[in-house]
Formats: C-alpha cells, sequence, structure tokens
C-alpha cells in the first residue's frame, strides 16, 4: 500500500510503499478516505512525543476517516505503530459511524478538535447540564470550540477569559475576563465570578495566569458539592506553578490533566465520537481545511507546520 513514510525523525514523510496491516485483536481494518495532520502529528514526528516510534520506518498520522469492508464509512482512531492514519489501510481500535450528512473533510478535522473539548469537560470534569464553566485561553481554536462545547453539553454559564477581547466579544460568551489585567486587578475579576460559582475550568495555558486563578477560587468561591474542577489541556507551557496547602484546604479545588495519555474506554470514546457526529450533523459544529493528496505529502506537511488553517489529505 501507499503510505505517509517517516523514516528518519524529525525529517518530513514522503510517499512510500509499506506492508498492508493484518488487523489483530480487537481491531478493524479501514480504508482509509482522508486523514488531518494534527499538531500532535508533527510532534511525533520530531521525536519530541512519548508517542514518537523507536523502530523506524513507520507510517505518519493518529486517526482519520474511511470504510470498513461492510462499506460503512467511518471515522477511526486508535491506530497501531508502525501504522498510520496516513496510508491506504490503518488498523483502528476504534471507530463510529458518520451520518450521511457529515463529509468526510468535515469529520476528520471536526473530531480531533471537538474532542480536545469534549474529553476535558465530559470525561474529565464531568460536566453537568446548569453548571457554570470558564474557558481561560479561549481565543485560541480549541479555546472556541471549548465554548461551543460547554454549551452542548449544557452549561448554563460560559465565561471566558483570553487577550483578545474582540475575539472573545464574538463567542457568544455570559462575560468576558482580559488577561492582559495585572495580576492584582486579574485576581480581583477571577474573584467577581468565582464569588458567583465556578463549576469547571479548562485552562488551556498553565502557568503565572493558574496561580492567579487558584488563588481567586480559593479565597473567594462557593463551591458546590463537587467543587472546582480544574482540567489543564492543550498544549500548555510547562511553567511550574506554586501551590500551597491552603488552595487545597480552604475549598474543594480538585486539579487534572488531559492528555492523549489518559482516554476513556473505546466503547466510551465510540459514544462520544458519534455524540460530536450529531452535532455536526445537525449544523451546530462546522470546520473547514485545506485538502491536499497523499501524492503531495511533502507540500501538504509542510503546509501543516504552519498552523495557518487546518489540512487534510485525501488518501482514497
Amino acid at each position: 500500500m501507499l503510505a505517509a513514510v517517516l523514516h528518519q525523525l524529525g525529517e518530513v514523510p514522503r510517499l512510500d510503499a509499506f506492508a498492508e496491516p493484518v488487523p489483530g485483536a480487537g481491531e478493524v481494518l479501514v480504508r482509509v478516505a482522508a486523514a488531518m495532520i494534527k499538531p500532535l502529528d508533527l510532534a511525533i514526528a520530531r521525536g519530541h512525543h512519548y508517542r514518537s516510534p523507536l523502530v523506524l520506518p513507520a507510517v505518519c498520522g493518529t486517526d482519520g476517516v474511511g470504510y470498513l469492508d461492510t462499506g460503512e464509512r467511518v471515522y477511526f482512531t486508535g491506530v497501531r505503530a508502525p501504522y498510520g492514519a496516513l496510508a491506504t489501510f490503518a488498523p483502528a481500535q476504534c471507530v463510529a459511524m458518520i451520518p450521511d450528512e457529515v463529509d468526510n473533510l468535515t469529520a476528520a478535522v471536526l473530531v480531533d478538535r471537538a474532542l480536545m473539548a469534549w474529553l476535558p469537560l465530559q470525561w474529565r470534569a464531568r460536566v453537568q447540564p446548569g453548571e457554570t464553566v470558564l474557558v481561560v485561553g479561549a481565543t485560541g481554536l480549541l479555546g472556541r470550540m471549548t465554548v461551543q462545547a460547554a454549551r452542548l453539553l449544557g452549561a448554563a454559564r460560559v465565561i471566558v477569559a483570553g487577550r483578545k477581547p474582540s475575539d472573545m466579544a464574538e463567542m457568544g460568551a455570559d462575560a468576558m475576563i482580559d488577561l492582559r489585567l495585572p495580576p492584582t486587578h486579574l485576581h480581583e475579576a477571577f474573584g467577581v465570578h468565582a464569588a458567583g460559582g465556578i463549576d469547571v475550568v479548562i485552562d488551556f495555558i498553565w502557568g503565572p495566569i493558574s496561580e492567579v486563578l487558584i488563588a481567586a477560587l480559593t479565597m473567594t468561591s462557593v463551591p458546590g458539592e463537587r467543587g472546582v474542577r480544574i482540567v489543564s489541556t492543550g498544549e500548555p507551557r510547562e511553567d511550574p506553578i506554586a501551590l500551597t496547602g491552603a488552595h487545597l484546604r480552604d475549598a474543594p479545588v480538585l486539579l487534572m490533566g488531559n492528555g492523549p495519555g489518559h482516554r476513556p474506554s473505546s466503547r466510551e470514546l465510540e459514544a462520544m465520537i458519534e455524540e460530536i457526529l450529531g452535532h455536526a450533523a445537525t449544523g451546530a459544529l462546522r470546520a473547514d481545511a485545506e485538502m491536499l493528496l497523499l501524492s503531495d505529502i511533502e507540500r501538504a506537511w509542510e503546509r501543516a507546520r504552519t498552523r495557518e488553517r487546518p489540512v487534510v489529505v485525501r488518501v482514497g
């Protein structure tokens, strides 16, 4: 089969022949139609991720859209190394049926982006209808998706915090916090909203701002039975934060992380993906991307590195 094959960490993958996979236990064979080149894929190929291959050559790509041997169109993930999504065939551990109303490009882009919002909200924080969600770092693509996801998951109130007030004003949030404020004023701003109750915080930034937030939540929030669940997610900086025992003693603040190393079971993940695709079918969630051919993988890879626009590779 043809595939985007990585021969050396740090290099750009190139179109090459690769042995076809034989599905193992718990896997299904997918004939790939399209796959997005994600920041995760770029990091893996650079050798900057714990999932970077120890044995090369290997096929790039972690999830995508394709067809089962029954003809059903599916979104797939959980591909076993050295195979990947950017190939004619991929062995997948998790598949979810795609509604007819959702095209391949939309599914390839949207599910990955939406999962980055659904997982911290639904899987880690267990957000409940009627709760208040604060999104820190809301003006990025993932932040915007998280605002939409919070609404669709039943949040009664969504607060956004970012450095671009004009962008935040377009999100339809209930309140905004300008992260450019000096620490003292930022503490006050967080405190005002915390006094009204914050149940879930999705933090795309981490670092000094998180310190200010946790201090404000500890001093002023009136948490419910489940406390304030703070989830660090996305690609946050690795800055350390100062956390005193008082932060945890004085208010039930629960700190959690969300990343590819912590995922729900395949069945739970499939249900989550089907929920996302259901919203896409109604038009509640949309996605746009540039599409290039697998035969042009080197150009597609370079385009994905710019992050100007999502890049989807059409395979079949």
